[in-house]
């Protein structure tokens, strides 16, 4: 007798539409790798840092998405083992399948410098945003995290952290 398939949960908001662009959402993806080649300069607790080409790949991919008018970032910054983004889907293009690609762009890129396997963690966390004034908060948070975490005395110091898009 077969087992049943069972049922992957989720975190997402039920019937919430993800792809509707008046909506900002607070996302984290945090990064999970398992193993490296023998050889490689990535060291898995900050895989972004420790290759300074790879932290240039995944933060370039941002941009790149922004260029295919595919989001707005109002705010990112790419730590040594995940990235938080403030950012709105735009063109009708869904939040989960935007971040599921661009996961997998930055994984390809990842495995040229030796990953094994996955790179990110199965899921992401979002937050929507219910008022302007939360923003100014999150933009504040996600700026702050290099300088929290002693990395840059000034997050204009960080080499992958920025509000290319106006609020």
């Amino acid at each position: 007798m077969t087992q049943p398939k069972r049922r992957r949960n989720t975190y997402r908001l039920p019937g919430h539409d993800y792809s509707d662009s008046s909506y900002v959402y607070f996302v984290t993806l945090d990064t999970k790798i398992k193993s490296v080649a023998a050889g490689s300069a990535i060291d898995p607790v900050a895989p972004f840092t420790s290759c300074r080409a790879l932290g240039e790949q995944a933060n370039e991919s941002i941009h790149f998405y922004r260029r295919q008018s595919k989001w707005l970032a109002f705010a990112y910054c790419l730590m040594p083992d995940h990235l938080h983004m403030l950012v709105s889907p735009q063109g009708g293009a869904n939040l989960s399948t935007l971040l599921g690609s661009y996961e997998s762009y930055v994984t390809k890129a990842a495995w040229g410098f030796g990953v094994e396997g996955k790179l990110w963690q199965r899921s992401f966390y979002d937050h929507i945003l219910r008022r302007s004034k939360d923003a100014e908060g999150i933009v504040a948070y996600i700026l702050n995290n290099p300088i929290e975490a002693g990395l840059v005395k000034d997050w204009e110091d960080w080499p992958w952290c920025g509000t290319p898009d106006l609020l």
